[in-house]
C-alpha cells in the first residue's frame, strides 16, 4: 500500500483511460459518498479478491470526504494531461 491511496487509484484508473468518467461519476455520486463507504465496507468480501491489498485503499479514499475530493481532483488532471497528449 502506497502512503497515498489515491495516487495508485488514479494510475489504475488513467492507465485504462477512465480518468474523466470516473470524474464524472464520482462527482455525480458526491453526495452519496458516506453510503458508499459503507458499501464498500459491506462490499469487502467480494471486492477483496478482485482488488486485493488495493481494496484498503479504495475503503480508506471512499471513507474520507478529503481524500474523495483529492481523488476526483487527481482524476480530472489526469484526463485533462491524457487529452493534452493526444492533441500532441
Amino acid at each position: 500500500m502506497s502512503a497515498d491511496p489515491t495516487d495508485e487509484l488514479v494510475r489504475a484508473v488513467a492507465r485504462r483511460g477512465l480518468a474523466g468518467p470516473v470524474a464524472i461519476l464520482l462527482d455525480a455520486h458526491r453526495p452519496l459518498q458516506p453510503l458508499l463507504a459503507e458499501a464498500t465496507t459491506f462490499l469487502a468480501p467480494l471486492l477483496r479478491p478482485l482488488l486485493g491489498p488495493r481494496h484498503a485503499d479504495l475503503l480508506r479514499v471512499m471513507s474520507d470526504r478529503t481524500r474523495y475530493a483529492l481523488l476526483m481532483e487527481r482524476l480530472r488532471a489526469a484526463e485533462s494531461g491524457e487529452a493534452d497528449a493526444e492533441h500532441r
